[in-house]
């Protein structure tokens, strides 16, 4: 409807399940998009928004853990052609939200793709699984998302991402899954531009409060808006 709106939703770092307080940061963050529901482009930063960056990081560091196949086997194998593919599909509400048919269509759809252009061992990984996710992304040669936050959590591990178009792993990630076996390797500094993107982007409720967070959005977003 050409209608510009702000969408609020869990932070991309330091959030909290249920809404709660960080325990460490003792505030709760939120995300801010402009006509999106997750920052799938890269903004342009100033000092201040560095400074911000600097003032939570000097609580919580958040720094790329880069994965290293001399100190890790599962690596070394993740590297090799044993490595497999870690595909998670979304969640019934975001297929709803988005207009994907279903997960289960979604996941077919994209395991039948991989399989066109690779042999690899494909993991599926539900919403509600038990399994360490840390240990299953160490072991992966890539990722495959919809638009799951387990994308970041790969990529700062230095594990190749694949993603849908809404993602806020898009812009070190790849959409096409024909390139499974030569997926994009952003380099480190790509990686900590992109996180202190995603970190200038996301806001404190006392920020919030204050309309810090208004004036920060529009400054940074504000290519997003509809004319």
């Amino acid at each position: 409807r050409d209608i510009n709106y702000y969408y609020f939703d869990h932070a991309y770092f330091y959030r909290a399940d249920a809404h709660k307080t960080h325990p460490i940061v003792n505030e709760r963050f939120y995300r801010i998009v402009i006509n999106g529901q997750q920052l799938n482009t890269m903004t342009r930063l100033n000092d201040r928004d560095y400074e911000r960056i600097k003032k939570y990081q000097k609580k919580i560091p958040i720094s790329p853990n880069i994965r290293n196949p001399e100190e890790d086997d599962r690596v070394k194998a993740a590297l090799s052609k044993d490595g497999y593919i870690l595909i998670c599909p979304p969640t019934a509400y975001v297929c709803n939200f988005y207009g994907i048919k279903s997960p289960s269509t979604w996941l077919k759809d994209k395991v039948s793709e991989i399989q066109k252009h690779t042999d690899r061992h494909i993991i599926v990984r539900e919403k509600t699984s038990n399994a360490n996710l840390e240990d299953q992304i160490i072991g992966a040669w890539a990722v495959v998302t919809c638009q799951s936050t387990v994308a970041i959590k790969a990529i700062m591990s230095g594990v190749p991402s694949f993603c849908d178009n809404m993602s806020c792993a898009l812009p070190l990630s790849l959409t096409d899954l024909s390139m499974i076996e030569n997926p994009k390797k952003p380099s480190e500094k790509e990686i900590v531009n992109w996180q202190n993107n995603l970190l200038a982007n996301q806001f404190s409720m006392t920020e919030i409060a204050k309309g810090l967070a208004f004036d920060m959005v529009r400054r940074l977003q504000g290519s997003r808006y509809v004319e």
